[in-house]
């Protein structure tokens, strides 16, 4: 190439970066004289507290005064003349900041030039002011110096206000995600709460929760980008996980606060570590980190406990699974026929609204609807011929020795809903059903949903629905049902989830019994 065909390129122009805008510090001048404001703004005009300079605001009368706090709450000080239209002017403005707008934090410099109209003594102690200084007094220095230390004054209350109500942010959050009981949607309330805890947070953020199985951190709930990663791995998302995990945890806790993101770690019961990780966050200060530290460590610390729970409550529902299976392997029916009829009954239980909490009652009471035939002869269960008028009775009282069983343990809830279960999960939407002939929505909602998961699974067997087109024929089948069998709605809920419900087959399969 010639050095003709040379390419040059053209310099970058050297744009230059805005500065990042400091707020300043909001000064008051209350006075009618003109000559004052000009003078005042000469002697603090390059004054500059805490790295912030000083912006000047003006009123010339109570009128305008009023109108300027109205429209600036954040003034941090003012100079505040007595003597304006009337002799105590100023000190009626003085109420109306204090009393009427409720500004407690701003510091209120009086400046007099007529002491005689106002005496220092009897002023001090009745209206809310910081300072007291005759006109002829104050110097440049002496000035300056009354208004920083206003300034100095100012931003302490303020900070420890702001403190407060944080404090009182990180309650009312707190609180809020307490209130949840169940490991998924206390994830979730901690992610949507932390926009609570941080100022200005209007703003998108992005952040999940995870939490340690085995050797996997696996995704409880997300906002923002990770919002739909719930169940998958956290460690490729979040790329320095895997280098943080090896640093040591004090204490059990530890955070990683960059410009714009966190990351929490807290180490529980046999050493299992959770993760909160948050990132384009506001811009924030010492003051917030903190309440976000605060808050974290506290939910955290709850996270632990309810998965603790959770861990303890999975292993009740696994003995009842086992019961009732040792129940159910007495009449040559298939095993993992609870697991399904409790995934489904939970699967429609969700669809009709309900939440988590009753919808996981119904679940767990499921897992028990036949507990009563433990009582009846295994000669009943097992016959294959049609049974006589007494055998059949006999036979059918195992809803109602069911009930007994269930209600003679105790008035725990889930018991409750289990015994109403075990009682009426055979009456039919159109009153034919056993025992109480019960019509409708006399049918407890939760007798009514295990009812249609139950005679599904049963039906399901029976068709050998293992594909499928057997799995839609069956479903046509329910649909000439409604009304009759079975609740409309229920019917309705468990053709929408149909392919879930599926899915509960493919994941808990027929096991056909040896005996």
């Amino acid at each position: 190439m010639s050095n003709s065909d040379e390419l040059i390129y053209a310099s970058e122009p050297n744009i230059a970066k805005p500065e990042p805008r400091i707020k300043p510090w909001k000064v008051a001048i209350v006075d009618d004289e003109l000559d004052v404001h000009l003078v005042t703004k000469m002697a603090l005009k390059d004054l500059i507290y805490d790295s912030r300079p000083v912006q000047f605001l003006s009123a010339f009368n109570t009128d305008e005064g009023k109108l300027l706090f109205q429209q600036n709450p954040d003034i941090s000080v003012c100079l505040m003349d007595v003597v304006m239209e009337y002799g105590h002017s100023g000190l009626d403005l003085i109420d109306y900041i204090r009393n009427d707008l409720q500004y407690s934090e701003m510091r209120i410099i009086l400046r007099t030039g007529q002491p005689g109209e106002a005496p220092e003594e009897q002023i001090i102690s009745r209206y809310d002011i910081n300072d007291y200084k005759e006109k002829t007094e104050l110097t440049a220095v002496k000035l300056k110096s009354a208004v920083v230390s206003s300034l100095r004054s100012y931003k302490g209350i303020s900070e420890l206000e702001h403190a407060n109500q944080g404090l009182k942010k990180i309650i009312k959050a707190t609180s809020k995600v307490y209130k949840e009981s169940f490991y998924d949607d206390f994830a979730k309330s901690l992610l949507v709460q932390v926009s609570a805890i941080l100022p200005n947070c209007n703003q998108p953020y992005s952040g999940l929760v995870a939490y340690q199985e085995s050797r996997e951190f696996v995704i409880a709930a997300g906002v923002g980008k990770y919002q739909n990663q719930f169940g998958k791995s956290a460690l490729p998302l979040i790329p320095d996980l895997q280098k943080e995990l090896l640093m040591p945890i004090q204490d059990g806790f530890r955070v990683v606060s960059q410009r714009n993101r966190y990351l929490f770690l807290l180490k529980g019961t046999n050493n299992r570590i959770s993760v909160i990780h948050l990132e384009d966050i506001p811009e924030r200060n010492k003051l917030h980190n903190k309440h976000l530290y605060i808050f974290c460590r506290h939910v955290f610390t709850a996270f632990e406990t309810l998965f603790l729970q959770s861990q303890l409550a999975q292993a009740q529902l696994e003995l009842v699974y086992l019961l009732g299976d040792t129940i159910e392997s007495r009449n040559k029916s298939s095993h993992n026929s609870l697991k399904r009829i409790s995934d489904i009954s939970f699967l429609l239980a969700k669809g009709l609204g309900m939440e988590n909490e009753k919808a996981e009652e119904i679940k767990r009471a499921s897992s028990l609807h036949n507990i009563g035939k433990i009582l009846i002869p295994d000669e009943l269960q097992n016959c294959s011929n049609a049974l006589t008028q007494e055998q059949k009775q006999l036979y059918q009282s195992h809803t109602i020795k069911g009930e007994r069983l269930l209600l003679s343990r105790g008035k725990n809830p889930l018991l409750k809903c289990a015994a109403d279960v075990a009682r009426h999960h055979h009456e039919k939407w159109d009153g034919t059903g056993y025992p109480d002939g019960l019509k409708g929505n006399e049918i407890s909602e939760a007798a009514q949903i295990v009812a249609v998961a139950s005679a599904f699974d049963e039906q399901c067997i029976l068709k050998n629905c293992n594909s499928p087109g057997a799995f839609e024929e069956l479903l046509e089948d329910f649909k000439l049902k409604k009304g009759n069998d079975f609740s409309p709605r229920i019917v309705n809920a468990l053709i929408e989830y149909s392919e879930l419900v599926m899915l509960t087959y493919e994941l808990n399969p027929f096991l056909k019994s040896d005996s």
